[in-house]
């Protein structure tokens, strides 16, 4: 098995499983909850360079423009492993 592959393979599982963690220390019920962790996940993961500096666009939006009433804790934390993930991803070169 190639090494990017089983990198990769790992990343996804440990990202995984942080997410269900975040879904399981939800403060209220929230329908599509799990769905809504992935979205900030994703939008907090988007990320644009310049000059080759990252910047976080997906993350400042969020805490500029979104404010989740519920679970909105967990949400951050969400966003901010998407950040984390992208910039882990281009100071480790796989």
């Amino acid at each position: 098995m190639n090494f990017n592959f089983s990198a990769s393979l790992i990343a996804t599982i440990i990202v995984i499983l942080i997410l269900f963690m975040f879904y399981r220390k939800r403060k209220e019920d929230e329908k599509g909850l799990g769905w809504k962790l992935v979205g900030f996940f994703v939008l907090g993961s988007f990320v644009f360079s310049w000059q080759g500096i990252p910047i976080p666009a997906g993350y400042i939006v969020i805490v500029l423009m979104l404010r989740p009433r519920k679970n909105a804790r967990i949400k951050q934390y969400s966003a901010l492993l998407g950040v984390i993930m992208v910039l882990l991803g281009r100071l480790i070169p796989v």
